[in-house]
């Protein structure tokens, strides 16, 4: 692990020959592990993710680990966002960094949100293993992991790996934790993320379009943003945010807004009296009151006990007891309906 903590240990008395022992190893080890064995380093890099950034032009120099780019596959960034502490319920949340001074830039032994973000986006083909430690069951549990999500899909890419991490109650979920925020269908991100109000420097709102939703997320301590919600979507809690929306977005919060098809089906009439050899005719109405259409839609009756399939409108096919059919898109606000007659056996 490189960090800040190991800086002027004994055998290194100042943080330039610590610096060159770091690097003289990776590419040392590095070359020889990458040639012998084909294989490249994954380094937990917590404490000091900037010591791989590059510089910015006009802005900031390479940070030394730059060096050891191509003996490094990857990054594992635990405490991502946030660390959770030894103390029950307490978090230690990430600063995102500043224009100048200690957290500025040009300084690079120092657990900055954003050289985390740079050190993800900045370097796709490599793995990015994000894990955030958090506490469960504190009145801001819910909010922390959120955030932890939100800035997860701003920054994922092809190569990312999310572990969320209940760092101090891990054997109360000895398979793993999952969220219910981890099963929103946005579907796939369709481009990188923007920042609103604001740059990679000092920060801002971070938008991420995903294809069924929106990410947003406000990374920094001291402000919020506004954020207008472009057309009717869903909320976390699914519930209805409607476009034009304008929403204040506090500081350290991550909120996923997503649109789905949400299909409600009736049946009329709902019962029937008939004799045998007697015909009846249903009618299935169908209404999408989602944020989204519904594509390849399959909507399915029971066929009453006793009863045949002897027409439809349009044509169904029976499935196990069933009428079906599938309606191939069913825009939002849309009625539809679906007939079928039955004999009465």
């Amino acid at each position: 692990m490189v960090g800040p903590s190991r800086f002027n240990p004994p055998n290194y008395p100042t943080n330039e020959a610590w610096i060159n022992a770091v690097v003289g190893w990776f590419e040392y080890v590095g070359s020889r592990a990458r040639q012998e064995f084909g294989t490249t380093f994954v380094p937990n890099v917590a404490w000091a993710p900037g010591f791989w950034v590059r510089g910015i032009s006009g802005v900031s120099q390479d940070a030394p680990g730059v060096a050891t780019l191509p003996y490094t596959g990857g990054f594992l960034l635990e405490h991502f966002t946030m660390r959770a502490t030894t103390t029950p319920g307490q978090h230690s949340i990430q600063i995102y960094g500043d224009a100048s001074g200690s957290n500025g830039p040009q300084s690079w032994n120092r657990r900055l949100l954003r050289d985390s973000i740079r050190l993800v986006t900045e370097n796709p083909d490599k793995i990015a293993v994000l894990m955030p430690t958090f506490w469960l069951g504190f009145p801001d549990s819910q909010k922390n992991v959120r955030y932890a999500i939100a800035l997860c899909l701003i920054v994922q890419h092809e190569n990312t790996y999310i572990h969320l991490d209940p760092r101090h109650q891990q054997t109360d979920y000895p398979t793993g934790y999952f969220p219910p925020e981890l099963f929103i269908p946005l579907g796939n991100p369709t481009g990188n993320f923007r920042i609103q109000d604001g740059d990679i420097i000092v920060g801002g709102l971070f938008i991420r379009d995903y294809q069924n939703g929106i990410v947003v997320v406000n990374p920094r301590h001291d402000r919020s943003y506004t954020f207008t919600v472009p057309r009717d979507l869903y909320d976390w809690d699914r519930n209805l945010i409607r476009a034009g929306t304008r929403l204040t977005i506090e500081p350290r919060t991550g909120l996923v807004l997503w649109s789905a098809p949400e299909i409600s089906v009736s049946l009329s009439p709902e019962t029937a009296q008939a004799i045998p050899g007697e015909t009846v005719q249903f009618t299935v109405t169908y209404r999408n009151t989602g944020t989204a259409p519904g594509t390849n839609v399959r909507i399915a009756v029971p066929l009453p006990d006793g009863m045949t399939l002897i027409g439809s409108n349009p044509t169904a096919r029976v499935e196990n007891g069933q009428v079906v059919w599938v309606v191939s898109n069913i825009p939002v606000g849309v009625t539809g309906t679906l007939q079928f007659t039955v004999r009465v056996q």
